[in-house]
């Protein structure tokens, strides 16, 4: 497994994304942000890293190798709070920090919101998702899926 140990909630998450179906993993690289978590174990401070210090960012962006599929960049957005727990914001704020990364030349293959459930005019799917058990995030009225604003990132679903 990894040197690199996510916060509980971050490590719950990924493991029940990537631990079934004999897929092993290991998080290569991972930055989380500052104000919400710890930094320790061998995590960065995601907002020192994309230079965003009271920017709207996600919770925390990985590298993670995935057994037969391979490297793979991901954004997570854990919506576990009482403050905000809208899911337009969470997919706001996952397009803001992949635009802040589109600056460091870093290309996102996923985009996954967690622990919210979807409200009009989104709603999820587990049949097209690329990597189960997350769920592929569609549009209700026209049944297509969810990409983040202006680029071909899959928005997904745990």
């Amino acid at each position: 497994m990894s040197k690199v140990r996510l916060p509980k909630s971050l490590r719950t998450i990924i493991h029940n994304a990537f631990c079934f179906r004999d897929r092993d993993y290991e998080i290569k690289e991972a930055y989380v942000d500052e104000m919400e978590y710890s930094i320790r174990d061998g995590l960065r401070g995601l907002r020192k890293f994309l230079g965003a210090e009271n920017s709207s960012i996600c919770d925390c962006y990985c590298k993670i190798s995935i057994k037969g599929i391979g490297e793979k960049d991901f954004l997570f957005e854990d919506k576990n709070s009482r403050h905000n727990q809208r899911f337009k914001d969470a997919k706001r704020q996952l397009e803001n920090t992949n635009d802040m990364m589109k600056k460091k030349k870093i290309t996102i293959d996923f985009a996954v919101i967690c622990r919210v459930s979807p409200e009009d005019p989104f709603k999820t799917k587990q049949e097209t998702s690329p990597l189960p058990p997350l769920k592929v995030v569609y549009l209700l009225h026209t049944g297509k899926p969810v990409f983040l604003e202006n680029t071909k990132i899959p928005l997904l679903h745990l």
